[in-house]
């Protein structure tokens, strides 16, 4: 690429992209990584090749291995190369190759093909090593932290969100993918040697991780959407997900497995009853059964004012308990609620 920017544009353009600590060192820079942000101030280096050009790698996490600077900002703003050479335009004042930079990305950026397989560790790992917090989980008001906890990641290559499912054994069984194509029709996608996602429920590893106790049973939130259990997560709560609007009998098996008491929390739609008659007939019978209902106006977790969340779900735990110390025991195994909470 023949863009030749200067040792000076380097360092202007690594404070941009939020690099820590950018010092000289040798003719180039090191500072930190401003991809994955992170593991010490000297994880990304720059330097001059034999041809004159500054490069870059960070020697962390690999996030890019001899790189030029388009690609440094193309990677660190999880954009293409198109992007991220209009932004460095704007903000060093000049203009840059084009054409060279549009046929390098055609050839570096295929398109998949309907054969192709990406769903296996190695490949998620890659992504959450080139795109460690993407700024559509940002958007959701998920933390770094959050991310990383649920191995969230993104795959540039059809610009889809992924996020990895696994067991509870915590055996990684698939992905759903989320596209950020407006024109999708499709807007989630299920990609994995499973032909289908029923069998599991999201965020099981990190439920597990969450154990809470009422009344010296093992209790558990589980929601519709995949991605749902997050907000409350982030929270300390144990949530899960079925995916879908119904329950199959295999993510029965792992709740009745795994936990004594369910909260059961649907959207706030009619599609939601399903999981509701679902969990009456075949969770009822093995283990407590809460259904609590979401406030008038607020679809689902995801979308629950975030400030009053923590209140909503103690509010159900609460609520659950005084109604069944007083409900008839033939009827104390399947409860429904609307948990007092506020939204003003």
């Amino acid at each position: 690429m023949d863009n030749n920017f200067t040792q000076e544009e380097w360092g202007i353009v690594l404070e941009l992209l939020g690099a820590q600590d950018v010092a000289p060192y040798k003719g180039g820079f090191r500072s930190s990584c401003p991809i994955h942000h992170g593991d010490g101030t000297k994880a990304f280096a720059v330097w001059m090749d034999e041809s004159g050009t500054f490069r870059a790698s960070c020697h962390s996490h690999q996030c890019v291995k001899a790189s030029t600077l388009e690609w440094v900002v193309a990677k660190s703003k999880c954009w293409n190369l198109r992007e991220a050479v209009s932004w460095l335009e704007q903000q060093l004042g000049r203009k840059l190759e084009i054409d060279l930079i549009q046929h390098r990305e055609m050839h570096l950026v295929p398109s998949i093909k309907p054969d192709m397989s990406l769903c296996d560790l190695e490949h998620l790992e890659r992504l959450r090593t080139a795109y460690p917090y993407h700024p559509y989980w940002a958007d959701r008001g998920y933390s770094r932290e959050l991310v990383q906890d649920y191995q969230l990641a993104y795959r540039s290559l059809d610009r889809h969100m992924v996020i990895p499912v696994f067991d509870d054994l915590n055996q990684f069984v698939g992905m759903m993918l989320r596209t950020l194509d407006p024109d999708d029709p499709i807007k989630y996608r299920w990609e994995s040697p499973n032909p289908t996602k029923a069998a599991w429920l999201y965020g099981m590893p990190q439920a597990l991780r969450r154990p809470q106790r009422v009344h010296g049973l093992r209790a558990v939130f589980v929601v519709e959407g995949t991605l749902d259990p997050l907000n409350a997560s982030a929270l300390g709560f144990p949530v899960v997900a079925t995916q879908t609007n119904r329950m199959s009998m295999d993510q029965v098996q792992q709740l009745i497995t795994n936990w004594d008491l369910v909260f059961l929390i649907p959207d706030n739609d009619t599609p939601g009853q399903n999981l509701v008659k679902d969990a009456a007939k075949l969770l009822a019978p093995f283990v407590e059964v809460c259904v609590a209902s979401l406030p008038p106006g607020v679809k689902d977790l995801d979308d629950f004012p975030k400030d009053r969340l923590a209140h909503f779900l103690n509010s159900t735990i609460s609520d659950w308990s005084n109604r069944w110390h007083n409900a008839p025991r033939r009827t104390r195994g399947f409860l429904t609620l609307n948990p007092s909470v506020s939204l003003d």
